[in-house]
């Protein structure tokens, strides 16, 4: 029986991977082949960073309050290369959006992301509780945009 328990690494390891599946879509689109996922929270050097696109999880957060039901704030950092008028970075948080609205009528709905144990069996839930593209940076190689993404457990009776 695989961990089915709802804590920091079983969240962490979500989030992650929330992540690193538009990895495998941008790549299978062809819209980033090289595209790869990067622990910013790791803290590298900006002049180390591989000559390719990259994304990944930032400054997560988490909070348990009186409801039990967590709130997670979540940035997830988008670094593209080479890319001068931005389509492509365009591309890529079109499908960090996807995964965060369900935009398929009149009013566009937040996503709810399951939370799955060691053995790939949901548990748990997250609604999506909003989506922000935020101002992007630059360096002199690449461009820096972060997304900002509320989520809370709501598989919990209220």
């Amino acid at each position: 029986m695989a961990n089915s328990r709802f804590d920091l690494p079983t969240v962490y390891a979500n989030l992650v991977g929330a992540v690193t599946d538009v990895v495998a879509q941008a790549k299978a689109q062809e819209i980033s082949p090289d595209i790869e996922y990067i622990s910013w929270d790791a803290r590298q050097e900006v002049n180390e960073l591989p000559n390719v696109d990259l994304i990944g999880l930032a400054d997560w957060t988490y909070a348990e309050n009186d409801d039990h039901r967590p709130d997670i704030e979540m940035a997830i950092v988008l670094s593209v290369v080479r890319d001068q008028h931005l389509f492509r970075e365009a591309e890529i948080l079109e499908l960090v959006r996807k995964k965060c609205i369900i935009d398929s009528g009149r009013t566009p709905e937040f996503r709810v992301w399951n939370v799955y144990d060691d053995d790939n069996n949901p548990f748990a839930q997250l609604q999506v509780t909003s989506f922000e593209v935020l101002p992007s940076g630059e360096s002199e190689a690449r461009t820096v945009r972060s997304i900002g993404i509320s989520l809370k457990r709501v598989d919990l009776a209220k």
